[in-house]
C-alpha cells in the first residue's frame, strides 16, 4: 500500500518530464533592433494588429516569434516558424507609422538561400 502511494507521484513526474515543451514563447515574442525607439505599448499594439491580420488572412495558427524595431516609425513582425534550414521560409509583416497610426505596410515571404540567419 505504501509503495503504491510513493510510486504514483514518481510516475506522474516522469511522464510530465517526458512531455514536449514548446520551443517558442508564444506569449512574449523576442523584441530586437532599436528597442528604445518605440514604447512597449506601441510594440504591444503592433503585435495585436499583426495577430488580427493573421486571423483575417486565415493564418490564425501562425505564431508571432519576433518583432524587429527598425526605427521609431517601422517595425517588422516575424511569424509562423523560424527558419532553421536552407529550404525553410521566413514570413513577416512590416508596420509603418503613418500620421501617428500604425499601418500594415508590407508582407514578405522569403524561401531558400536568401534567408538571413542569425
Amino acid at each position: 500500500m505504501t509503495a503504491r502511494r510513493w510510486l504514483s507521484p514518481v510516475a506522474a513526474l516522469l511522464v510530465a518530464g517526458c512531455a514536449e515543451h514548446p520551443l517558442l514563447d508564444v506569449t512574449h515574442p523576442a523584441v530586437a533592433g532599436q528597442v528604445g525607439a518605440v514604447s512597449r505599448r506601441e510594440v504591444a499594439h503592433v503585435l495585436v494588429l499583426a495577430r488580427q491580420h493573421l486571423v483575417e488572412s486565415g493564418r490564425a495558427s501562425h505564431v508571432i516569434y519576433r518583432a524587429d524595431i527598425w526605427s521609431s516609425d517601422m517595425i517588422a513582425i516575424f511569424h509562423d516558424v523560424p527558419p532553421k534550414r536552407v529550404g525553410d521560409c521566413l514570413e513577416s509583416f512590416t508596420y509603418k507609422r503613418v500620421k501617428g497610426q500604425w499601418q500594415l505596410w508590407g508582407r514578405e515571404s522569403v524561401c531558400g538561400h536568401n534567408i538571413p540567419f542569425e
